[in-house]
């Protein structure tokens, strides 16, 4: 195996493998006509060295024009599974995390809710204890323990003339 063979092995499995990349970025990326014409410019030049092999490779190492086309639409069919499951588990992860958090958005809402219910509660019962507290200490109407005295117009028994002496 020459050096030349050993270079044209490596640079076709290279371009082989990207073209595979672009090939299933076809089905996952949106600007499909750009990956499509990456996918045949990175295609064409280890077809190219499977078509001119036969020349210098006797024992068959490189590809053939068969070989690497199935290799590279197997690669990104592989790929292309591969990101898909790995992209549906993310998403259902994500889906899993924003029903956790809408749940504990959920959860928080009420418990300040039923907080202000009980302040509210608290409040009103303090109001309610302190106007009874205030209806309770209210001074009674005042009494008259000595009328006849307070009184000028009225005399008292005690003084017949109304003067004190």
């Amino acid at each position: 195996m020459t050096t030349v063979l050993l270079s044209l092995v490596v640079a076709q499995a290279a371009l082989l493998f990207w073209s595979a990349l672009h090939l299933s970025n076809v089905f996952m990326h949106p600007n499909k006509g750009a990956q499509l014409l990456r996918c045949g410019a990175t295609l064409a030049l280890p077809l190219a060295i499977a078509w001119s092999a036969p020349k210098f490779d006797p024992h068959r190492i490189l590809c053939g024009l068969g070989d690497g086309f199935g290799l590279v639409v197997g690669v990104a069919c592989i790929r292309f599974w591969a990101v898909t499951k790995e992209e549906e588990k993310l998403a259902q992860e994500r889906e899993f995390d924003a029903r956790q958090a809408a749940l504990a958005a959920a959860a928080a809402r009420k418990a300040e809710e039923e907080e202000r219910v009980r302040s509210a509660a608290a409040a009103l019962e303090a109001q309610q204890t302190a106007a009874a507290s205030r209806d309770s200490a209210a001074p009674l109407p005042p009494r008259h323990l000595a009328p006849s005295l307070l009184r000028s117009s009225a005399r008292s028994p005690r003084f017949p003339s109304g003067t004190r002496k």
